[in-house]
């Protein structure tokens, strides 16, 4: 029944209720008018006049087209009007068209999510949520079409899947300074709290560890004689190798479970720390942010109880403040955390830093000082990457 339009939009990995929901049909033009997205701009987007008329046109486009609008009908039906779990929006959904315009590729999934805005206010108002916390999370929006442009030259998004999905279900919001995920802990270390709340981190076993401390692999670097971590948990202690200063340590020491007890492990539940680039990173509102989300979560989400906010980010990385000194905002801003080492790259820096690709550091003209110390730092065979980090609940 649907191959046609599945060889036409060349569509693939959506799950059998993209396609009832196909079937049942339904008028998506309401929400591709001007009028709706001038509304949604001046109340929640608040994009600027270049990128907004793009969207206006992939609009228009769409509109034009009636199978792209029974597409984006039931994309919209799937994501507002049934229960689906989130997982199942973010793993299967629905799949995005491929036709052969960019500006309709790039814009399609966005004006689906858009559709749904009185939606999302609605479940923020049932929850008792100020729709300011709805305001600042969609700001997150401006900064991925932004980022898109910077990479390939023209106005698109492609950030819907999954803190679109996130963003509708207040499985991400943004809080001040910083943004928020309800998320699984998943860095490969067990913290241990003893009586006195002091706090050490141990690496789960089996991780291979070059002689600086960092995962082998870390930029594909692997040493000769790299060691494999030691993790055990017997009945009256836990055995491992503690993490400090953001490295991983060689010596295999014991934890008495008479005075220590795990605070969190992989798969718990925690909060996941991501910083938008739209501003400087000054610690006192970084601070405050925190602040105010422990309490958000308290109030508006009891039942996710978490004991650590986790971060992994290129900021983490230690070499940072070697470059840019202990003053600096980057600086204060890995203070704040109890940092570890995880298998990385440094794609995550020279996107940011830098902001396109391929990254010429050799003919590059720095217009920053972090730029101008990244370049130096990179002619002297060495190269940054990422990091993970972890702070207390109960420290903020």
């Amino acid at each position: 029944m649907y191959e046609e339009l599945i060889e036409k939009y060349h569509l693939k990995g959506a799950g059998p209720d993209f396609y009832k929901a196909l079937s049942d049909g339904g008028d998506f033009s309401p929400w591709l008018s001007r009028d709706y997205l001038d509304h949604v701009n001046s109340e929640w987007l608040f994009l600027e006049d270049e990128p907004f008329h793009a969207l206006c046109l992939a609009s228009e486009k769409i509109a034009s087209l009636p199978d792209l609008c029974r597409l984006a009908c039931a994309a919209r039906t799937l994501l507002f009007e049934r229960q689906c779990s989130v997982d199942y929006l973010v793993h299967l959904g629905f799949p995005r068209p491929v036709t052969e315009d960019p500006l309709v590729n790039d814009f399609f999934g966005l004006l689906v999510h858009l559709s749904g805005m009185e939606n999302v206010r609605q479940r923020y108002e049932a929850g008792n949520i100020p729709l300011s916390y709805m305001k600042q999370s969609y700001r997150s929006v401006r900064i991925w079409i932004g980022r898109f442009h910077r990479f390939y030259g023209r106005w698109g998004h492609d950030r819907e899947c999954p803190r679109m999905v996130f963003i509708e279900n207040f499985r991400f919001l943004r809080i001040g300074r910083l943004e928020y995920e309800m998320d699984r802990f998943y860095g490969r270390i067990v913290i241990l709290r003893n009586k006195t709340g002091d706090t050490v981190a141990l690496s789960e076993g089996d991780v291979p560890v070059n002689q600086d401390g960092l995962v082998a692999g870390t930029n594909d670097c692997w040493d000769p004689c790299c060691l494999r971590t030691t993790f055990r948990e017997t009945a009256d202690a836990y055995i491992g190798q503690e993490i400090l200063e953001g490295r991983i340590t060689g010596d295999v020491k014991p934890f008495p479970k008479s005075d220590w007890y795990p605070l969190i492990r992989k798969g718990e539940k925690c909060i996941n720390v991501h910083i938008p680039k739209d501003g400087r990173l000054e610690i006192p509102e970084v601070k405050s942010s925190f602040a105010e989300a422990v309490a958000f979560f308290k109030k508006y989400f009891p039942e996710w109880e978490f004991p650590v906010f986790q971060c992994h980010s290129w900021l983490l990385d230690d070499t940072l403040s070697g470059l840019l000194g202990d003053d600096s905002n980057i600086a204060q801003f890995q203070k704040l955390f109890c940092c570890f080492p995880e298998e990385s790259s440094d794609f995550g820096a020279m996107i940011n830093i830098f902001t396109e690709a391929p990254f010429d550091l050799v003919s590059w003209e720095p217009a920053t000082t972090l730029q101008r110390k990244v370049q130096e730092l990179y002619r002297a065979g060495r190269k940054l990457h990422s990091a993970g980090g972890f702070i207390l609940a109960d420290d903020v």
